[in-house]
């Protein structure tokens, strides 16, 4: 972590009880990460920074929506890379998850690891039903610009802010209960940014190609 980072970073706590409440509400107890800083310069500008695969090439294609589709080839690069990017993860299988960000971290080596059937890693965790990527929590290291309502907390884990966030008392973001936020070729069951620390989780629902299924 850089000295910006450390003179920046969040201190953050650890409500363990607030786990239960993920499949609900979408609020996580979370696990502290160092941040990469390409994601920081992304969030900066709103774009990729130089040298990262933001743009349309060989291994990333144009949906008949003109949302672009991402490879896992390059979605492993852009992991690697320091950029987070939760487009790359959604409603994917296990197995396509474990090839772009690797298998999660035996529990010791985690500071806070979470219960089943959450899987933890040094960023945060993720969740999985019927076999496919339906949340994710991740925690900035670096609080973003006027959090929880501006839009780089969204552009930071590769989402855009297309509508309005709601006030939920503890917690900033958007609900089954009102419009959802529907991003990226995605349109996302629920997000969750907490008021308390700079953290947020996100429930897929579907790809926008997708006929709902509600």
């Amino acid at each position: 972590m850089s000295k910006h980072e450390r003179e920046q970073s969040v201190t953050f706590v650890r409500p363990v009880a607030l786990l239960a409440l993920v499949l609900a509400t979408g609020c996580s107890a979370p696990v502290e990460h160092p941040g990469g800083q390409n994601a920081k310069e992304r969030g900066r500008s709103g774009q990729a920074p130089e040298g990262n695969p933001g743009s349309i090439g060989p291994e990333r294609t144009a949906t008949a929506e003109g949302v672009v589709e991402k490879s896992d080839s390059v979605c492993k690069h852009i992991w690697a890379t320091g950029d987070f990017d939760v487009t790359c993860l959604a409603l994917k299988s296990r197995a396509r998850v474990t090839r772009i960000i690797g298998p999660p971290p035996p529990s010791a080596l985690l500071e806070n690891p979470p219960p089943a059937p959450f899987e933890g890693y040094p960023w945060g965790y993720v969740y999985y039903e019927k076999g496919l990527l339906k949340a994710l929590t991740y925690n900035y290291s670096v609080v973003p610009a006027n959090y929880p309502w501006g839009p780089q907390a969204l552009v930071w884990i590769g989402l855009k802010k297309t509508s309005e966030p709601h006030d939920y008392g503890f917690v900033v973001g958007w609900g089954t209960d009102s419009r959802q936020l529907v991003c990226c070729g995605l349109v996302m069951e629920t997000v969750s940014m907490l008021k308390s620390q700079a953290q947020i989780t996100v429930r897929f629902d579907r790809k926008t190609s997708e006929v709902p299924s509600r």
